[in-house]
């Protein structure tokens, strides 16, 4: 099975109550022991620390649970040139009236094209908008 990329919509339901928190925790559990490849770009950590700020939850709260999940297999992807050129191309691929792709989610899409994989997502908006490149897959949806 190929790498799926995560994002910070599927990554913060680890520690946020929302209803779809359950099938986050079952991707993750899933990957975990079936030893499975999946990452994330560094970009992740703002994200988490961004969405742990704004719900009143100290920064150990997703940095314990990222280092718990790297211990387990999660990996980081570097981004280099290919991945942010990709995400230029997704992130210019909208509509003035519709909206465009927003540059982060861009970005773990874009890791998950150039690196042969999926990117999961929670966020039905950028799938709506970039599902044409293809390699993206809603939590909502995901299947183990």
């Amino acid at each position: 099975m190929s790498l799926f990329v995560i994002d910070a919509s599927v990554f913060n339901k680890l520690f946020l109550d929302e209803p779809d928190r359950p099938q986050a925790l079952a991707f993750f559990r899933h990957m975990l022991t079936e030893g499975l490849d999946f990452g994330a770009p560094e970009l992740l950590k703002l994200e988490a620390c961004q969405c742990a700020l704004h719900y009143g939850f100290d920064f150990g709260v997703p940095f314990d649970l990222l280092e718990k999940y790297t211990e387990g297999g999660f990996r980081w992807i570097d981004l280099g040139k290919s991945h942010w050129m990709k995400a230029q191309e997704i992130s210019r691929a909208g509509h003035p009236k519709s909206g465009y792709p927003a540059l982060l989610d861009s970005l773990y899409h874009a890791a998950a094209i150039v690196e042969g994989g999926t990117f999961l997502t929670a966020d039905a908006k950028h799938a709506s908008k970039a599902g044409d490149f293809g390699h993206v897959t809603l939590l909502s949806e995901w299947k183990p």
